[in-house]
């Protein structure tokens, strides 16, 4: 899958965590995203790998929030859709099950979308839309639902 729009987000995300603890393990994780998720964004892994790869939604969580500390609606709102919207290209691990990733992961990542406003928010790419009632002729009706939950 072609995904060259996803680029611009992660390379901001780099930047985002520049400088913070946890830098280095997010900034090997965010790089090796396309790979594990199969996006072609040109982008490759640099640095050491970290003992095991974070789950997805843990580092757009964790993203999400920092970004929300720094005032950078831009970026919740851009990971939020990103979540939301490429579920069903996420690994088909019971962790990735859509009710694993409402209880686990919908709490953190809706505080930090609730801490921003994104009200005025024009996504980098049409792919990056947050529709709260899902996209009917795009997603399943298990991905709606998912999508439709975060927002309930």
């Amino acid at each position: 899958m072609s995904m060259h729009e996803i680029a611009d987000l992660l390379t901001d995300t780099v930047e985002l965590w520049r400088g913070e603890p946890r830098a280095p393990e997010m900034t090997w994780n965010l790089e090796a995203l396309p790979e594990r998720l199969e996006l072609d964004t040109a982008i490759a892994p640099t640095g050491a790998a970290p003992a095991e790869p974070i789950h997805v939604y843990e580092l757009g969580a964790e993203t999400m929030a920092l970004a929300a500390s720094r005032g950078r609606a831009d970026l919740v709102y851009d990971w939020c859709a990103f979540l939301l919207g490429f579920w069903s290209h996420m690994p088909t691990t019971e962790d990735y099950a859509a009710d694993r990733i409402a209880s686990d992961w919908f709490p953190k990542m809706r505080a930090a979308f609730d801490a921003v406003d994104t009200t005025n928010h024009q996504p980098r790419h049409r792919s990056l839309t947050l529709r709260p009632d899902g996209h009917p002729s795009w997603f399943t009706d298990e991905h709606n639902a998912l999508i439709r939950a975060f927002f309930a």
